[in-house]
């Protein structure tokens, strides 16, 4: 299968598959449904990932998918899961009209691409989208697994999707209840991009549970997750893992980690943030470790305590060796080694526009900011970076040193211009505001209530 890359350094082998057929799936086509087009797209994920042969993509536009639709399917079946257990490529983020990949629009805000184990559809605390705000409010039946990544040796990649709503039981073996939102053992190869896991419950790893090798995360938000043991992820048995510009925010466990817990298993971290996690034992709230050898480069931990006391952000159970590079980690300072920051001096405080409080979790970050004068700007290690853009879609990296964790400074300009007659978003020349008071409120709004001194209203012609 041959790859060219997108948004990202040809080191990195996050790529966007040549070979194969393409099939559409859009949830309200009338057509011939057979996936030859977006007019006769599938209505149902399910179709066609059964008429899918190794090396195909599968485009899907955005709207809610669930796993028990589709022929073959059982209503309210909790097994039924979205299984991708051969070669295959899967994209979401589209309006239904794209004929590229480049045309889809990445925002975060739309479209938005959902695959829901609310199998039954009457969860609470969902939102305009249907994605779970709280898995607390989980109600009815829900599928064990909403995605499930495995089988033979295939290599699968996942680009552009929120997976929600996956409910795993919190008793009996480790494969019984593991990974309500992804379960995936890895015989081959996994790559996830660009993707947002929230509002999933399980025992280990509500959000995702992986055992095996050869996987790699980018951009991808977990949020809003409960676990027993990793509220947003849990690591099995496995090497090659790798987490890049990730955040992991709200999640909450009841011991072993908020964020996440690695068990024999090797996990790198680079430009991750950790923020609001927490768990009930004093575990590791933001990251607990049981016997493997993980490294965080370039990241943020930060405001993630447990109910037993605010000090144990990451807790390494003695058995394993966690390492640090370019990383803040709030309680605790590593400065000692050097490109570290002390985590225990205020002053080092990241200066998130929007702040979670972590005894309220799970709950939603939907802000992953920082302030023009936070200390984590310009910071980082640029040979630890294989990214163009971070994960709100920014340009990585900005005045020549990669920032720590995931999001990457830079000041916004907002264009007015009186003879402008396009958006009037204030983005560009063409789409100017064409009132100045416009322009302040929305540069106010953009930086929660203040104007920051790196923030630029131009007046004036193009």
């Amino acid at each position: 299968m041959s790859r060219v890359s997108i948004f990202l350094l040809p080191a990195l082998l996050l790529c966007i598959p040549l070979d194969g057929a393409i099939l559409h799936v859009k949830f309200d086509a009338t057509g011939a449904a057979d996936g030859s087009s977006w007019a006769d797209a599938y209505p149902k994920l399910q179709d066609a990932l059964a008429a899918a042969a190794p090396g195909d993509e599968i485009w899907v536009a955005a709207g809610i998918y669930y796993p028990d639709e589709g022929a073959g399917q059982v209503n309210n079946d909790r097994t039924s899961s979205f299984v991708l257990d051969q070669d295959i490529s899967l994209y979401g983020g589209f309006v239904g009209t794209e004929l590229t990949l480049l045309a889809r629009n990445l925002n975060p805000a739309k479209p938005v691409t959902v695959l829901s184990g609310d199998l039954d559809q009457n969860d609470g605390g969902k939102d305009a989208d249907g994605v779970l705000t709280d898995p607390d409010l989980i109600n009815g039946d829900n599928s064990h697994h909403v995605v499930t990544v495995g089988g033979g040796s295939s290599n699968v990649f996942i680009d552009g999707f929120t997976i929600t709503g996956g409910n795993r039981e919190t008793s009996g073996g480790p494969d019984l209840r593991s990974g309500a939102g992804i379960y995936a053992v890895i015989f081959g190869s996994l790559d996830m991009i660009s993707c947002r896991i929230q509002g999933n419950h399980s025992g280990f790893g509500g959000g995702m549970f992986i055992a095996g090798s050869n996987v790699n995360v980018t951009l991808c938000s977990f949020l809003s997750n409960r676990g027993t043991s990793g509220g947003a992820y849990y690591g099995n048995n496995g090497s090659g893992i790798a987490f890049r510009s990730c955040v992991f925010a709200g999640n909450a466990a009841t011991s072993g980690g908020g964020a996440f817990i690695a068990s024999n298993s090797t996990n790198q971290f680079f430009n991750c943030t950790f923020h609001g996690n927490s768990a009930v034992d004093d575990a590791g709230s933001g990251i607990h470790d049981l016997g493997s050898a993980s490294a965080l480069i370039n990241c943020v931990v930060w405001n993630s305590p447990s109910s037993d006391g605010p000090l144990d952000e990451i807790d390494d159970n003695g058995a394993g060796t966690l390492s640090f590079s370019h990383t803040l980690v709030q309680h605790q300072d590593l400065s000692a080694a050097g490109s570290n920051l002390d985590g225990t001096d205020p002053a080092n405080d990241p200066l998130f526009l929007e702040t979670l409080v972590s005894n309220q979790s799970p709950q939603v970050w939907d802000d992953f900011r920082q302030a023009s004068n936070s200390p984590i700007i310009d910071l980082g290690d640029n040979t630890q970076n294989f990214l163009l853009v971070d994960i709100v879609g920014r340009t990585r990296t900005f005045n020549g040193t990669i920032d720590l964790g995931a999001v990457e400074y830079q000041p916004r300009i907002w264009h007015v211009d009186a003879s402008a007659t396009g958006a009037e978003d204030g983005t560009s020349w063409a789409a100017a505001f064409t009132d100045l008071q416009d322009a302040l409120a929305a540069a106010i709004k953009w930086n929660e209530g203040r104007i920051e001194g790196a923030t630029r209203v131009e007046i004036g012609t193009e």
